[in-house]
């Protein structure tokens, strides 16, 4: 079974309907399964919407207008708190991220 962050799901789908240039950050232990990015793509042509996924912060934030942080441990994940503040800090949205 895959499962799916409906969070991330709904983010990349939103801007493949509306043709956003759409990064998607984070470590590649956490990037989007291989299957729901080809399928996310796929609409994105559709609207000519620039879609993926980095494990650079340079790349990610590169001209972009809007810059969003998600939760670094959802609901559920407790038990994996430690590991995953470890995995996601280099990825903080700091000043110098911003500048």
């Amino acid at each position: 079974m895959l499962f799916v962050p409906l969070v991330w799901v709904n983010g990349y789908i939103g801007a493949a309907k509306l043709g956003m240039r759409y990064v998607g950050i984070g470590p590649r232990e956490l990037s989007p399964d291989p299957a729901v990015m080809d399928e996310i793509k796929s609409r994105a042509r559709t609207s000519g919407a620039e879609i993926e996924y980095t494990d650079s912060i340079e790349t990610a934030v590169a001209g972009a207008d809007v810059i969003y942080s998600d939760v670094w441990v959802s609901m559920g994940e407790e038990e994996r708190f430690e590991e995953r503040i470890t995995l996601l800090r280099p990825y903080q949205v700091t000043m110098e991220v911003l500048r």
